[in-house]
């Protein structure tokens, strides 16, 4: 919610990641209910092979009865990237073991004014991989290796958005501590950030 200081939203680049090459066939987002109903149904078409990273679908989804009954007997394949063995995992064919967050480097927002970063301590142990290793490995034994990078490349990709939100945030300067977010309250920020808006709608249209 907007406070006394402004509205805080921050606008991260998610079209590099969902547009990764200009011009070629590429990639949709799906809300999670919606994926119920193409798992299920088909509908808006068919997915029948599923990857499972950051959340334990099972018992954190909505409707547990119906992931249980009608959506996980439905999937062909099941990928989980999992530190414990939950109950995602005992459902999933093949189980990735993922580090800690104390071996990799993430970026950390909200709901607090500040965007910070998660810096890793100490390499990953024993053969677990962050999920960003994990892909990229996948991404490279399949011809596509050249659109995965560091985590900490991911990082600046994604403050890369040119929104007035993150402007002149870098990983760098995340380094030396968190950085507070910066507000939107004036009205030629206000004005940026609709015309920001409305090019992102029309990217995506």
């Amino acid at each position: 919610m907007p406070g006394p200081e402004g509205h805080r939203e921050v606008q991260y680049n998610w079209s590099a990641f969902l547009k990764p090459y200009a011009g070629k066939p590429t990639y949709t987002r799906m809300g999670l209910l919606n994926m119920y109903d193409a798992i299920e149904f088909g509908k808006p078409y068919p997915i029948r092979a599923a990857w499972f990273a950051f959340i334990n679908f099972v018992n954190q989804c909505a409707n547990n009865r119906r992931i249980i009954h009608n959506i996980i007997p439905k999937l062909d394949f099941i990928v989980a990237t999992e530190l414990f063995m939950t109950s995602t995992a005992q459902y999933a064919d093949v189980v990735l073991p993922v580090c800690t967050f104390l071996e990799f480097t993430d970026l950390v927002d909200g709901p607090h004014p500040f965007i910070q970063l998660q810096q890793r301590v100490i390499p990953p142990l024993y053969e677990a991989k962050s999920d960003v290793q994990i892909l990229g490995e996948l991404a490279s034994r399949l011809g596509f290796g050249e659109a995965f990078m560091s985590e900490e490349k991911f990082i600046e990709l994604l403050l890369s958005s040119g929104h007035p939100s993150v402007a002149g945030i870098s990983v760098d300067k995340l380094r030396e501590g968190p950085v507070r977010i910066k507000p939107i309250n004036q009205p030629a920020e206000n004005e940026q950030l609709v015309e920001y808006l409305l090019a992102q709608i029309h990217e995506h249209r």
